[in-house]
This record gives structure tokens, sequence and C-alpha cells, in this order.
């Protein structure tokens, strides 16, 4: 989701930049990917299974954001902000062990969110198919309705026909 691409952004972006604004832009988005993901929970209630997969999912979230957190962005804070050599060297070594030591991954979260989202479509193409049976019973059901009514009308047309008018006729006839 964009809030989960936004979030990592912004820890690349800080782990190159030291740039507190993408420190807030971290937390902004964190805060964002929380509320999607209770949306999300809110939406497949009636799933456990896709509860399941969310729960897997925030634990994944969770780990990441602890990574990040621990392993780049804390110890990224504690260092110098000189242009020393020996300052950027312990900035890169920050990088790289974060990098080498995160226990969590985008395509680990991405498994999952594509798991998820395939469950959704096959769910919503079974609903949409049931839904195109119905209208089309209903389509059905309206054009038989359209007949019996026509017919009826008919009988009703012809039967005053028979039973009023043309006895009236026949009266004014004799009359």
């Amino acid at each position: 989701s964009d809030a989960a691409r936004a979030r990592q952004s912004a820890v690349r972006g800080y782990l190159l930049s030291r740039d507190e604004g993408e420190y807030a832009d971290f937390e902004a988005a964190d805060a964002a990917l929380a509320s999607n993901v209770a949306t999300l929970r809110r939406l497949t209630a009636d799933n456990p299974l896709q509860q399941s997969r969310l729960d897997r999912l925030q634990d994944l979230l969770g780990r990441w954001r602890a990574d990040a957190l621990s392993l780049a962005m804390q110890p990224m804070r504690a260092t110098s902000g000189d242009d020393t050599p020996v300052a950027a060297l312990a900035r890169e070594k920050i990088r790289a062990r974060y990098f080498a030591e995160r226990s969590v991954t985008t395509d680990d979260m991405r498994k999952v969110i594509d798991t998820m989202s395939s469950t959704e479509r096959a769910l919503l193409d079974t609903r949409n198919a049931k839904v195109d049976r119905q209208l089309q019973v209903t389509r059905w059901v309206d054009l038989g309705s359209l007949l019996v009514c026509l017919v009826f009308g008919l009988f009703v047309i012809r039967m005053s026909s028979r039973l009023i008018t043309r006895p009236i006729v026949k009266m004014t006839g004799l009359m």
C-alpha cells in the first residue's frame, strides 16, 4: 500500500540524509499504515482466514518497524552529523547492518498482501457471478410479469368488449 511504501521510503531517506523531516514522514506513514490495517480488519471481519492473514501482516509490520527503529533510525540519530570520514563510515556501517540484519523484508509483507488480495478478488468474482445470475433471473421474471400483464390487459379489454360494449351497442340498435 502507499503507506507502507511511504514508511519504507522515509526510512531509506532518513538513512541517507538524517533529515528529521524523513523521520516525521516515517511516523506519519506508520500512523496511516495502522489506520489502513484497521480498515482492512473491519472490511474483512466476516472472513477468519483474512483476519489470520492480517494478524500475520501486523506481526510483520511490527517487526519491520522495530528493526527499522533499532537497527537504523535510532543508531543513525545517535551518530554525529559531521561530514568527517569517520562519521560517514559509521553511518555506512549502520546502513549495512540494517540491510544485513533486518528480520522482515518488503517481499515478506508483499507475499501476505498478495495472498489476501487474490483471495478477496476470488471472493469478489464469486459474489459478482452470483449477482449477475440474480440479475438475469430478475430480468426473466420482469419479462414474464410484463407478458402476463399484457395478456391479462388484453383479456380485460376483450371481456369488457363482450360483456359491456357489445350489449350496449345491441341495446342502442334495438332502441
